[in-house]
């Protein structure tokens, strides 16, 4: 086990990779601290839609761009210009709808929220929004660079980009409105990528107008990923601003924070989940589907573990911080709100281990399956906030989820079986 750790971490990519995603856990606690003892419950609301708006445009980047890496690594030298050319394309018509609806329902949102008297936070918003929709349409560069042998120049920059925001959303949540941090966060985020991009131009192909195969691929493989993704990221993100609309910027705040908080769990599990499944495309090719569905499963029983400790720990936050830490009270941290979500985020990392065992057949025909899970999901929370408030989101959202994941369950072990049976 040393051993291959050592090895490993001999790889600058993967040195930069965890310095990035350690820089990331760290920063989390922090910003939650800074944010409930710097920042009133109102304002809370509105730093965390706007600073999800900025974690969405990393979600392009690491989810749904790694199909731009794994297509730049296989495609012949001929091939790039095309690649390049049909990728830009395809992001910037995603940012043009990112845009668009930030435009609309987020601004209609934000202005919502706010209260009478308080400061406007639609400024700040369109901050978010306009770099947000930017750094969309930068990815296929980011993720080009990465495929053709640059992975170590982008985990670095991820790393320093990861260091950027931290600051600075500690810095302004600090010394200022939480949204105006969020702002702050979106234009450090876009400037160190774009001039990662702008140094590492001539590594990136320019593009080529073209079609056939390639482009008809990437095109039916990214609409795939992508709705997937966004499902999984908009169940439970839905939440904070659908309480914002109905219920304003206070019962909002309550909400995100503890949406924050949940949502830990399901990160660390799926990062663990993820990190033992090298092996199984390679089990799968080789015919062994029987230890290929044994290792299958251990990884989802080991990431079942680090959930259940992650969860233990955040409701234990939850419910003893306040006694622990005198500054927490009163500041609306319930252990009954976390452990509620917290059924949603179970219900996250089985569909990732449900569409993780299907992708190791190179198959994507259970994706439809997830994709209305999540819907279900976020409708029921939906519905839970116009009847109940932040309570009400919960509530609708983790009794949904619940039904949806036994629906799904019971779908995934019948193909499982037919899998096993005909491989």
């Amino acid at each position: 086990m040393i051993d291959r750790v050592r090895r490993l971490v001999a790889d600058p990519s993967v040195r930069w990779l965890a310095a990035a995603r350690a820089l990331s856990l760290i920063a989390a606690p922090l910003s939650l601290y800074f944010l409930v003892t710097r920042q009133p419950l109102s304002e809370r609301g509105f730093y965390l839609i706007a600073i999800n708006a900025v974690a969405f445009a990393q979600l392009f980047e690491t989810g749904m761009g790694t199909l731009v890496v794994q297509f730049a690594a296989r495609v012949r030298p001929s091939e790039r210009g095309v690649l390049r050319a049909v990728a830009d394309a395809w992001f910037r018509r995603a940012a043009i709808v990112v845009g668009a609806l930030g435009l609309t329902l987020g601004t209609w949102v934000i202005w919502r929220g706010a209260m009478p008297g308080q400061l406007s936070a639609t400024g700040p918003w369109l901050i978010v929004l306009a770099c947000t929709a930017a750094y969309v349409a930068l990815v296929p560069l980011v993720c080009l660079r990465e495929g053709l042998g640059g992975s170590e120049a982008v985990q670095r920059m991820r790393a320093i980009q990861a260091t950027a925001i931290a600051v600075v959303v500690i810095v302004g949540l600090m010394r200022a409105r939480g949204i105006d941090a969020a702002a702050a966060a979106a234009v450090t985020q876009l400037a160190v990528a774009g001039i990662f991009v702008w140094r590492g131009r001539r590594a990136i192909p320019g593009a080529d107008s073209g079609g056939g195969r390639l482009v008809q691929q990437y095109h039916s493989e990214q609409a795939r990923s992508a709705k997937v993704w966004i499902a999984l990221w908009i169940a439970p993100q839905v939440l904070t601003p659908a309480t914002m609309l109905m219920h304003g910027a206070t019962e909002a705040g309550e909400i995100g924070l503890h949406v924050a908080l949940a949502l830990a769990p399901p990160v660390l599990a799926t990062a663990w989940m993820h990190a033992r499944y090298p092996r199984l495309g390679a089990l799968v090719a080789s015919g062994a589907i029987r230890t290929f569905d044994e290792t299958a499963k251990k990884a989802f029983g080991q990431a079942l573990a680090v959930f259940a400790a992650a969860a233990a720990a955040v409701v234990a936050l939850a419910a003893f911080a306040p006694s622990v830490f005198p500054f927490l009270a009163g500041r609306v941290l319930s252990w009954s709100l976390v452990a509620v979500l917290l059924v949603g985020s179970l219900a996250l990392v089985s569909f990732q281990a449900m569409l993780a065992w299907f992708r190791a057949f190179g198959d994507e025909k259970f994706a439809p399956q997830v994709v209305a899970a999540c819907t279900a999901m976020a409708m029921g929370g939906i519905g839970g906030a116009a009847l109940g408030g932040s309570m009400g989101a919960a509530g609708g959202y983790g009794v949904t989820a619940i039904a949806v994941t036994t629906i799904v369950g019971i779908g995934f072990a019948r193909l499982r079986a037919q899998r096993l049976e005909h491989p």
